[in-house]
């Protein structure tokens, strides 16, 4: 099987190289075909740039690969589908080529492509086998045909790469619910090229760059955990720490001095009663006037005779 770049598109054409492939995004709804919705597959005057004749060839393995185009979206793949008649019933042996999801497949979307003599190119898919070569019709349109016998030159076509795959959304493939060469039976399957794609990102494949996308964020989560570790360590210093003591203001208590009178003759003289009342209870003791002690002479008595050496 010839060996096709999985990150370029290709243009199929017919041998004279002024028809090309043309694959339609899915949206038909006819009843005529045995896939619903589907994308119409034919013929139309060659136009590297037209994005419905911009095939991707995904090779699986050594001999089976799928195609699909730029219109028709990751999802949509060319496969084979059997024509319905005007009552909806099968016409045996009226299988054409269409675009359709991968969900909706079956084997007939992988195909296998082989060389003539002359260096151009046939196609087969595993539903049919390799007793069937897709055929163009001469009318635009394509069938698949039992009549393999060389040469055939509607059955006879050439590949061109006309631009790169510069999208990651091309670098994985669907699977449906199908048994193929490579295809293993079972739920669909997500398949990851092996080789690096070259679609315009830095050669970086999604894994890769999923990786990276990781890591950056593994380094963002440690600094904030380092972060928050010395958060919590401040504040716990902070809190083993006294706060600083200011003096409480001093707090003037009025000591209550028992006053000592004496008399002149050296004896004391406890303190003097209030009256008992009200001002008695408004006034302390020591707070009344202070009386002058007695002097032990009575009013009428006159002093005594001063020493005789005090001068009159």
């Amino acid at each position: 099987m010839a060996n096709f770049d999985k990150a370029k598109w290709y243009q199929i054409s017919t041998s004279g190289g002024g028809l090309s492939f043309v694959g339609t995004p899915a949206v038909l709804r006819d009843n005529k075909t045995t896939v619903q919705p589907y994308g119409a597959v034919f013929l139309r005057t060659s136009n590297s740039t037209d994005r419905e004749q911009q095939w991707q060839i995904f090779s699986i393995n050594d001999t089976t690969l799928v195609l699909r185009t730029r219109a028709s979206g990751p999802s949509n793949y060319l496969g084979a589908g059997i024509e319905l008649g005007d009552t909806g019933d099968l016409n045996g042996g009226n299988t054409k080529p269409l675009m359709g999801n991968y969900t909706l497949q079956d084997n007939s979307m992988f195909w296998s492509i082989g060389d003539w003599p002359n260096g151009l190119f046939w196609f087969e898919n595993a539903q049919n086998g390799s007793s069937w070569h897709l055929s163009h019709t001469g009318n635009g349109y394509f069938d698949m045909s039992s009549n393999i016998t060389a040469p055939q030159d509607e059955q006879s076509f050439k590949f061109k790469a006309v631009a790169d795959i510069k999208d990651d959304k091309w670098s994985t493939i669907d699977m449906p619910g199908a048994t193929a060469t490579a295809a293993p039976k079972g739920s669909s399957t997500m398949i990851n090229p092996t080789s690096e794609s070259s679609s315009g990102s830095g050669g970086l494949s999604t894994g890769a760059k999923a990786g990276i996308g990781a890591a950056i964020g593994g380094v963002f989560l440690v600094i904030a955990l380092v972060v928050a570790l010395l958060c919590i360590r401040r504040r716990r210093k902070q809190k083993a720490i006294p706060k600083s003591t200011t003096d409480a203001p001093y707090a003037y208590t009025p000591v209550h001095e028992t006053r000592e009178v004496q008399q002149l003759d050296g004896r004391s003289i406890e303190p003097s009663e209030m009256p008992a009342g009200k001002d008695a209870a408004a006034s302390p003791s020591w707070a009344a006037p202070q009386k002058e002690a007695p002097s032990g002479l009575g009013h009428g008595d006159m002093p005594a005779e001063l020493p005789g050496n005090h001068q009159r």
